[in-house]
């Protein structure tokens, strides 16, 4: 489905969220967050740090948290 979204939007109209802890049922927060970077892991370094915070800062004009968007 990330495919899909990431395919039909683009990089720059994705912004990934959880509705933690109902999400609980599909897998635990570590689980989740592993198989997201498992289906992201073609993105560029920019492109990543956009679908994990970048858009969510620019659209919620927010300030980033160090490290958050960090592949390691």
């Amino acid at each position: 489905m990330v495919e899909v979204l990431l395919e039909q939007f683009g990089v720059g109209r994705v912004i990934w969220g959880t509705d933690w802890p109902v999400s609980a049922t599909a897998g635990d927060y570590p689980s989740t967050v592993a198989a997201l970077r498992d289906v992201t892991a073609g993105l560029s370094p920019t492109e990543f740090e956009a679908v994990f915070a970048g858009n969510a800062q620019q659209t919620y004009a927010s300030q980033p948290r160090t490290g958050w968007a960090s592949r390691s």
